[in-house]
């Protein structure tokens, strides 16, 4: 309604409730910056990249208000605008955005060929990666370390994000020999993957970093020479010991190739209580992992 003399608090139920009106622009639009990098703090160019605003309100909310009578409101956010494409430094800006959260997600199949050609930098802290749910380390967390693209970033202001390419993708790329129902556990962590990576609506009007692992795995180098070779040794002692565990029902084989050497926040171990022997591995693309035969 519409009444521009009388804005009379209302203290009667019996009394006829009336509003003031009020003037109104246009809303207010904001932008966001993408940078994605490698551990080495190398771009990655030419990738597609999509936001995707969040519904308005949440099912728990919705259910709320229908039980006040509230059912007419519309949760649909506004159309998604286009997607961009990182330029040679990674970068990529969206203009015209409404205050809401949104979800950055890219090409998958893209982002995982791009990733597997990309090495494991060399200084990386487990207690820096995702929690992977290995039985056989303890997690300690420190909040205080900073990963050397961490650092940079926050040096100039801006937000970083360290993610796995399954907290990217917006579907699940092709990984040849993969026969397993669910997508690699540490890359595609379980409630993550394939949902993109939340930027919160205060965190607009500004540069976020996204620092992506790379989709390797490990591997046990052996060495072809004549010499001894202290590397060939350790791992062909750990070899033989996982070939005498090759016993009816006994899973240890199995989760040394398909979850250990899959696991990047840590290298793979085998575990022999009470002792805990560390490998010498490298990291390779993902398709060039362990296959089972």
């Amino acid at each position: 309604m519409r009444d521009t003399t009388d804005n009379t608090t209302v203290t009667c139920l019996s009394h006829k409730m009336k509003y003031k009106e009020v003037a109104c622009g246009k809303q207010l639009k904001h932008w966001l910056e993408l940078q994605f990098v490698d551990e080495d703090n190398n771009a990655v160019s030419g990738l597609k990249v999509q936001l995707e605003y969040h519904p308005l309100a949440t099912a728990a909310e919705l259910a709320l208000w229908a039980k006040g009578g509230h059912t007419r409101f519309d949760p649909t956010p506004p159309p998604n605008l286009p997607a961009g494409v990182t330029d040679s430094q990674g970068l990529v800006r969206f203009d015209d955005l409404y205050w809401i959260a949104v979800d950055v997600k890219t090409d998958g199949q893209k982002l995982a060929d791009i990733m597997e050609q990309r090495p494991l930098g060399i200084r990386r802290n487990p207690n820096s990666q995702p929690v992977s749910g290995n039985a056989f380390r303890r997690e300690t967390r420190d909040k205080n370390w900073r990963t050397d693209v961490q650092e940079k970033a926050e040096a100039v202001g801006y937000r970083h994000h360290y993610v796995t390419i399954g907290e990217l993708c917006d579907r699940l790329p092709d990984m040849p020999g993969w026969d397993s129902p669910e997508p690699p556990v540490f890359h595609f962590p379980p409630g993550k993957a394939l949902k993109g990576t939340e930027i919160t609506r205060d965190a607009l009007e500004q540069r976020h970093v996204i620092e992506i692992c790379p989709f390797r795995a490990w591997v046990l180098p052996l060495h072809d020479t004549k010499d001894y070779d202290l590397a060939n040794a350790l791992n062909l002692g750990i070899m033989a010991d996982l070939v005498y565990a090759a016993e009816a029902n006994n899973p240890t084989i199995d989760y040394f190739f398909r979850q250990k050497c899959q696991d990047l926040s840590c290298l793979p171990q085998l575990a022999e209580y009470p002792n805990y022997f560390h490998t010498l591995a490298e990291d390779v693309p993902f398709r060039d992992r362990y296959l089972s035969t």
